[in-house]
């Protein structure tokens, strides 16, 4: 049963430690709860906690700089843009505003966004989402502009898939709008899917890096990251899958759900990705910033592990098949 707006913000006041959240998808499962539905509790109560901070930041504003002189839409990337974001990490985010032709008015407006993002980017770290270390945020230049530049630069992004192309594209694929003016992350994802459309080319690329870096064995390391070595494998490949199938889904449940669907995957596969998808996320949450000792997977979870790695060869099989059978 969905939470009520009230649930939903007592769930994140509630779980406002990472001990106390893994606690909760433990007692979640323990009652037979399925964990995906958990997550998406869980998601819906980061995405209202942000919700409400944005719009108290623009209500305050209001008196310091006026209205927003434009419509405008906050988006979420990565994990958050999949809703498959477990603890409170660092925030990935970025802004788009209606465009201006009035060079005064763009100024006015660029300013606005600018000082806006600031602000709101502290607003979401004083919640315990901190700042990105790597600068993917709405008050990074290079992560806010208007339609007309997110168009431009995403047909750049695809029409030239340099390696740091599909580095900016591989954390900006997951994007979905959270806060305004929602409709203008829905024509983005459109442009974004025609761009592809246009270029399919761009798929090969975009497939090379996702299976790209090795599948973590904890036979032969001490340690195996959660996250690099075994989550960014599956999340990459369906993705790849999802965009040549023009499917907007960002989380990856439901991008694998949509292929299933369309006979891409076989039901069997799909439970199969799925399964593996859970036992990553659970074990992520073991994780010390996402290193496992594998003397804790070897003991607790030896036919489990080889379960996730034979998975992950599958599809990295299948999609090197499907887009660059001939390498």
């Amino acid at each position: 049963m969905p939470l009520s707006e009230n649930d939903v913000s007592l769930l994140f006041d509630r779980l406002d430690t990472d001990d106390k959240i893994k606690n909760w998808f433990d007692a979640g499962s323990s009652t037979g709860e399925d964990f995906f539905d958990q997550l998406k509790q869980l998601n819906d109560a980061y995405d209202r906690k942000k919700k409400d901070a944005l719009n108290e930041l623009v209500e305050s504003l209001k008196k310091e700089e006026g209205y927003p002189p434009v419509r405008f839409c906050w988006m979420v990337l990565g994990s958050g843009g999949r809703r498959e974001q477990v603890y409170r990490t660092d925030q990935d985010n970025g802004l788009i505003h209606q465009a201006v032709d009035d060079p005064a008015k763009q100024k006015e407006v660029e300013r606005y966004f600018q000082v806006f993002a600031q602000k709101a980017n502290q607003a979401l770290a004083s919640l315990g989402f901190a700042l990105c270390p790597g600068d993917v945020m709405a008050e990074n230049d290079f992560w806010r502009g208007s339609t007309e530049f997110w168009r431009r630069r995403v047909e750049q992004w695809v029409e030239k898939p340099t390696s740091e192309n599909i580095r900016n594209l591989t954390i900006f694929l997951d994007f979905r709008g959270m806060y305004g003016s929602l409709d203008m992350a829905v024509e983005l994802r459109q442009e974004l899917m025609e761009a592809v459309r246009r270029r399919p080319l761009f798929l090969t690329f975009l497939a090379q890096d996702a299976c790209s870096g090795a599948i973590g064995n904890p036979l032969r390391n001490d340690r195996i990251n959660v996250k690099t070595e075994w989550l960014v494998h599956l999340v990459d490949c369906v993705r790849v899958f999802a965009i040549k199938n023009q499917c907007v889904e960002t989380n990856t449940c439901r991008r694998i759900d949509y292929l299933e669907g369309r006979s891409i995957f076989s039901s069997e596969f799909s439970q199969d990705l799925k399964n593996t998808l859970e036992r990553m996320l659970r074990w992520r949450m073991l994780a010390n910033k996402d290193q496992l000792p594998s003397k804790v997977l070897l003991e607790n979870w030896d036919g489990e592990w080889q379960e996730t790695t034979e998975t992950l060869r599958l599809l990295r099989s299948v999609t090197k098949e499907e887009f660059f059978p001939n390498s």
